[in-house]
């Protein structure tokens, strides 16, 4: 019951709630009371010694406030007639924002080799893994050949 409790009491409790001991203190002390009156278990003092969260708990809840505050300034940006494009890049991504046209192609022209390749190899009387094989180091160097043309235009 102390864990749910707890778990409880947290998940309701705001930003604010959980900056202040003493009420978060009180709300837990009441889910307990509420949950353990019916063993007639009295809760004569709750606290925590510390309320720090996890390190994927403040990725989560940090998100969403960093994304918030890249759309407001891009917006400002591009009310001061800077291109969306150009203001995003300037605001920063996490990923590198690539033309969805180009990334069909490259992956279209990647089957096309792929399966080229595999006729070939299967006429040739090559084995299933030595196909795989082949068809790893295509990929390879192919997705090689994408990066190193990223990189000349960076």
């Amino acid at each position: 019951m102390l864990g749910l409790g707890v778990q409880e009491t947290l998940r309701a409790a705001r930003d604010a709630e959980i900056a202040d001991h003493g009420a978060l203190e009180r709300s837990l002390a009441a889910n307990l009371a509420q949950r353990l009156a019916p063993w007639g278990v009295d809760v004569e003092r709750v606290g925590f010694p510390s309320v720090s969260p996890s390190a994927q708990t403040l990725r989560i809840t940090q998100l969403g406030a960093s994304l918030r505050e890249r759309m407001e300034v891009r917006r400002l940006l591009t009310e001061q007639d800077v291109h969306p494009r150009r203001a995003l890049g300037l605001v920063g991504t996490r990923q590198v924002p690539r033309q969805r046209g180009r990334v069909l192609r490259e992956r279209e022209a990647t089957r096309r080799r792929t399966r080229h390749l595999r006729a070939l190899a299967k006429r040739a009387g090559w084995t299933a893994v030595e196909i795989k094989q082949a068809e790893h180091g295509l990929r390879a160097r192919l997705s090689a050949r994408a990066r190193s043309r990223a990189r000349a235009k960076a």
